[in-house]
């Protein structure tokens, strides 16, 4: 029997009015319609009951639901403003570590200018002297070098009656020889 009949069995036995013929158990004697009915109403009544129970359980389970995840939001919330303040925190540093490296990068234009700068003057410097030192150098061994030249083209000369009083000489005519062989033709006589 479904549940609307069951409702409607009961509806029609309590009624003040005899009501017999609308119920759906009229078929049968009366007092086996009101033993089926109220069997059927008990067995209505406890699924009835039964579902409140399952309804009422699941609704316990869901209010639990809700609290645990309330619970969990609050603890993302948490962890959220935790996050941002880390994040915050993380950017100031970030800002103040980008102000230091700035400075750093200035820093060490200006020392690497200087650097740049003393190691110049310290090569021009060392030029000069080096410079200096080769020019020197360079002179002398070119005075060697045509002192030898000259002692190649010397003549052997003797000075008065004594034979040990011999000397060497160089004519004007040797050294301009030497001359347009160490200087080329143009510069040979001054």
């Amino acid at each position: 029997m479904t549940d609307n009949k069951i409702i409607k069995a009961l509806e029609c036995c309590g009624s003040p009015y005899n009501r017999c013929l609308e119920c759906p158990l009229c078929e049968t004697e009366r007092v086996k319609c009101i033993t089926e009915m109220s069997a059927n109403a008990l067995n209505l009544i406890n699924r009835q009951e039964a579902e409140i129970d399952f309804v009422i359980s699941s609704k316990n389970l869901a209010e639990a639901s809700i609290n645990k995840l309330k619970v969990e939001i609050d603890l993302a919330k948490a962890f959220h403003q935790e996050a941002v303040a880390e994040r915050d925190l993380l950017s100031i540093k970030l800002k103040k570590a980008k102000t230091e490296i700035e400075r750093l990068q200035k820093e060490n234009e200006i020392l690497s200018a200087n650097a740049d700068n003393a190691f110049q003057e310290g090569l021009n410097e060392n030029r000069e002297l080096f410079k200096e030192e080769v020019e020197k150098d360079i002179k002398a061994e070119a005075i060697k070098e045509f002192v030898e030249s000259l002692k190649t083209i010397a003549m052997v000369v003797q000075i008065g009656p004594d034979p040990k009083k011999k000397h060497k000489v160089v004519t004007a005519e040797g050294i301009d020889t030497i001359a347009k062989k160490w200087l080329g033709d143009t510069n040979a006589e001054a």
